[in-house]
């Protein structure tokens, strides 16, 4: 037997939407030295390290946290979702580096014009 006593499911995709008159919520590229402040305003520090689907923060005595991908955070006292940093190809690089080196091209085959 259901209660009446609960509303809809609240994991329901309509329970996801934004409520009327609320903004969407901006992406911001996680990258080392960003400082945020967790959504509950418990732990504020600069972006240090960065995983598949965690971001590690260190507030200013030295104390690290890890949160995850992608999460809610307030820069400069403002909602937030801090996302993976994406490359300009669209792959994703940890900890903010640059793509691997392209493999050198392979070397021309042998000259064979005085072999005949």
């Amino acid at each position: 037997m259901r209660s009446r006593d609960y509303g809809r499911d609240v994991l329901a995709e309509q329970a996801k939407r934004p409520k009327p008159g609320q903004r969407p919520v901006p992406q911001v590229e996680a990258e080392s030295g960003l400082v945020v402040e967790d959504f509950d305003g418990r732990f504020c520090g600069a972006v240090v390290a960065l995983e598949k689907d965690a971001v590690t923060l260190e507030d200013r005595h030295g104390k690290r946290r890890v949160f995850p991908l992608p999460g809610t955070f307030l820069l400069d006292g403002k909602r937030v979702t801090l996302i993976r940093r994406l490359s300009p190809g669209g792959a994703d690089f940890l900890h903010g580096g640059a793509p691997p080196p392209t493999p050198p091209p392979p070397p021309p085959p042998p000259d064979r014009r005085g072999q005949l």
